[in-house]
């Protein structure tokens, strides 16, 4: 493992299209967890991206503009299930995977399609910019991967060279902001 040589943060905030690709592709047996705050007005997601814009079944946990609501889309398809609270600014813990989805305390019973994409940290939508949507800042803490219940993953925030960034702690890895627009920053 590489030797740590960075600042250790409380968090960092992605602005805009900002986000981290962590170049790992989920399959049935992965779950993907994360501490998150995201503004009132932030329409942005954690997780793999689908496809088709907007369609949220897959892997997905964020905030929606429209509700005020953070939440996690547990059902594929035409019936999506959702676990939700009144978006308050405040850090939540999501905890995704293909059969169980939980919001802090709230839990679900779920039926996710794994996408063969990277899980993504940040605010990441659809492969389009939506001109009706706002993508503002949002704060996580850590993020988790998890094959077959073993800990795979373990991303924190970190200050790097004068850059924001996330520390992988089990590969001794930096990740920087893959999006080309919007910035990280941190606290």
């Amino acid at each position: 493992m590489a030797e740590e040589s960075h600042t250790k943060l409380e968090y960092i905030e992605f602005v805009d299209m900002a986000y981290i690709d962590t170049g790992y592709i989920p399959g049935d047996n992965t779950a993907f967890e994360f501490e998150a705050a995201f503004n009132m007005g932030a329409q942005c997601w954690y997780g793999s991206i689908s496809t088709v814009p907007f369609e949220y079944s897959r892997f997905h946990g964020g905030a929606e503009a429209a509700s005020h609501r953070i939440c996690i889309y547990t059902n594929q398809g035409g019936n999506k299930n959702v676990i939700s609270k009144r978006s308050d600014g405040e850090f939540h813990t999501y905890y995704i995977s293909k059969s169980l989805c939980r919001l802090d305390e709230i839990e679900s019973s779920a039926d996710l399609s794994i996408p063969q994409l990277s899980l993504y940290i940040g605010n990441r939508n659809s492969e389009r910019v939506n001109s009706l949507i706002t993508y503002t800042m949002n704060r996580c803490r850590y993020a988790k991967i998890y094959e077959n219940d073993e800990l795979v993953r373990h991303y924190i925030p970190a200050l790097k060279n004068g850059t924001y960034c996330m520390y992988e702690q089990i590969q001794g890895k930096y990740y920087y902001n893959a999006a080309g627009v919007g910035y990280i920053t941190g606290g």
